[in-house]
């Protein structure tokens, strides 16, 4: 079964074509003198166990991928936000299919918005006349990325690397302390439902893990004087 094999690449085994997968499955299949009675379980493990080896596969080349972009931006911080939105996002639908991930990255839009409407209406209180631009600027942008990403085992969810410490980028203005506990407290609520959504996940994945080592056991023992990966 070679990469090589394939006339492009695609994003998991489920978007091959047809013809593809059916030859993936020969290629395996022809190694065993499997009984026809059982082609279709062996099919199903077979389909599991290549969808889980191929998705680890491409995340293993996409983590090489965002490390050479930010090595090609070295004279500039790279944005995460930008980055997170590109490595995740589906290039057939132009959505991001896991579902924390969207949610985090909506968060930081909104974390983006609320302090670019911060900042444009401290800029008109202190002068009602000034046309001077209210974007962030891209350590800005990584502190609010970094602040509000959850992280697990220190490392933050979407981008894989270890969380750092960012000075802040400049010193910050008076804000209402109960404005900015609001505030606080509305990011603490969206990312503990976002650690909750990761949890329930991730049980999800170790359920499909048991079932996929279930039916390799069966395998075994149906074909004892065979070697499984």
């Amino acid at each position: 079964m070679m990469y090589s094999n394939l006339s492009k690449g695609y994003p998991t085994f489920t978007h091959f074509p047809a013809e593809d997968q059916e030859m993936w499955f020969r290629q395996f299949a022809q190694e065993f003198t499997s009984n026809p009675d059982h082609t279709n379980f062996i099919r199903d493990a077979f389909v599991h166990k290549v969808m889980d080896n191929y998705g680890k596969q491409i995340y293993e080349w996409k983590q090489k991928w965002l490390i050479n972009q930010a090595d090609e931006n070295d004279s500039e911080p790279v944005d995460d936000f930008v980055l997170m939105k590109t490595a995740h996002t589906n290039k057939h639908t132009g959505e991001i299919d896991d579902g924390v991930l969207r949610d985090v990255l909506s968060l930081i839009e909104t974390q983006k918005e609320d302090e670019e409407t911060r900042l444009s209406q401290l800029q008109t209180d202190m002068d009602a006349t000034s046309t001077a631009s209210t974007n962030l600027s891209r350590i800005q942008i990584n502190e609010i990325v970094e602040s509000s990403v959850p992280k697990k085992k220190r490392r933050l969810v979407g981008l894989g690397r270890r969380a750092r410490s960012v000075p802040p980028s400049a010193p910050q203005p008076y804000v209402d302390p109960e404005v900015l506990m609001d505030q606080l407290k509305d990011k603490d609520d969206r990312i503990a439902a976002l650690e909750q959504k990761m949890a329930d996940q991730e049980a999800g994945w170790e359920e499909t893990r048991k079932q996929n080592e279930q039916m390799m056991e069966m395998m075994k023992r149906m074909y004892p004087n065979e070697q499984f990966p």
